[in-house]
């Protein structure tokens, strides 16, 4: 690298980990950073080569501790950012991929006055509203001293605004590549006549409580004897076993397939072969800040139903881009899903819409 970083992302999200915030700094990276810009990424344990091919260095960090938990890398990305700005780099724009991350620029405003921005997302905001607690309150001092809280919704925005009502709020949504989902019409067309006969139902996204997996399973296991279906659950995390086992209760553990630690080539073939997406998130012990996800069934053409939480109705238009149902009623999910395993004209105009708005809102 020659000279130092103009622009310096401080995270402990980002590839080869998966997940929602890995893949929207991704492509906040990828789209917007300079060779002359810099990515530190706090990693739960040592990575020699970086995936993939970006514009700017990206240096990984971490510790001993690093390995039982990421958040402990902190303490070398604080120890880097010193070196940096006590070396020449005292005008680099400090950008923080999570208030986790922030914690590792805090020190430096406290005691060099250096500037720093936040990125926020929705569910980590939700215990900062505990005003008894001494994690929340060093978490909002982080917080409140950066230059600029930067949200992912207008939802995320008001999550802020409830915590800190004089904080300053940019807002930058996700956005994708559509040239990573060469998806054509006329495949969509062909997908519709093929669902006649296999009706398969993709649900992406982490293993946990608050996805609503579980409402999802119920729903399809009352799903009528007439509809060939399948479920396919792409995702990991700590609710596998159980949600595994709550298939066999509903004896349909042969028609519900769960995909784990898959590619970006290997995602994007399990949309393509699917009939409908469905996010079935609830509002319990997180929140949908966005839902990423969305956008990239947005992107396959999918007809989409989804819970109508956290940033979900922005995202969906206000249900003109999907169907908008109740979250956790899975009576209410499985009638959705029956209706549009009847309609075809109605998954043609869902997946048309949303394709379009993907297109106009949130494509690079």
């Amino acid at each position: 690298m020659i000279g130092f970083p103009q622009k310096i992302l401080v995270t402990l999200d980002f590839p080869p980990a998966h997940g929602g915030i890995q893949r929207f700094l991704h492509d906040l990276v990828v789209h917007t950073y300079a060779q002359t810009d810099m990515v530190l990424v706090g990693a739960g344990a040592e990575t020699k080569q970086t995936p993939g091919t970006y514009p700017c260095p990206i240096i990984y960090v971490s510790s001993v501790l690093s390995t039982y938990d990421e958040k402990f890398s902190i303490f070398p990305l604080c120890i880097k950012l010193i070196r940096l700005l006590t070396a020449d780099s005292g005008n680099a724009t400090i950008l923080c991929g999570n208030i986790f991350a922030a914690c590792a620029a805090f020190p430096l405003k406290m005691v060099f006055g250096k500037s720093y921005s936040v990125y926020v997302y929705g569910t980590e905001l939700l215990p900062l509203r505990n005003k008894l607690s001494i994690k929340a309150l060093f978490l909002r001092s982080v917080l409140s001293h950066a230059e600029t809280i930067i949200s992912i919704s207008d939802y995320t925005t008001e999550l802020v605004k409830k915590i800190l009502p004089n904080a300053t709020v940019q807002k930058q949504t996700p956005k994708i590549s559509l040239e990573k989902y060469p998806f054509a019409k006329d495949e969509m067309q062909a997908r519709s006549v093929k669902n006649e006969n296999a009706f398969k139902i993709l649900s992406v996204g982490r293993l946990v409580k608050h996805k609503g997996h579980d409402c999802l399973i119920k729903a399809v296991s009352d799903l009528p004897k007439a509809i060939n279906w399948n479920l396919v659950i792409v995702g990991s995390g700590p609710q596998l076993n159980s949600l595994k086992l709550l298939a066999a209760k509903y004896n349909i553990q042969n028609k519900v397939e769960f995909r784990t630690d898959l590619s970006d080539e290997e995602v994007c073939n399990t949309y393509r072969e699917s009939s409908i997406f469905v996010f079935p998130s609830v509002s319990n012990g997180g929140t949908e800040g966005f839902g990423i996800v969305l956008l990239e069934a947005m992107a396959h053409f999918l007809p989409i139903i989804a819970s109508d939480t956290g940033a979900v109705r922005e995202v969906l238009d206000n249900g003109k881009c999907g169907m908008l149902i109740p979250p956790g009623d899975s009576g209410f999910l499985c009638k959705a899903i029956c209706r549009l395993f009847q309609e075809p004209e109605l998954r043609h105009f869902y997946a048309t819409a949303a394709n379009q708005r993907v297109i106009e809102n949130y494509a690079w």
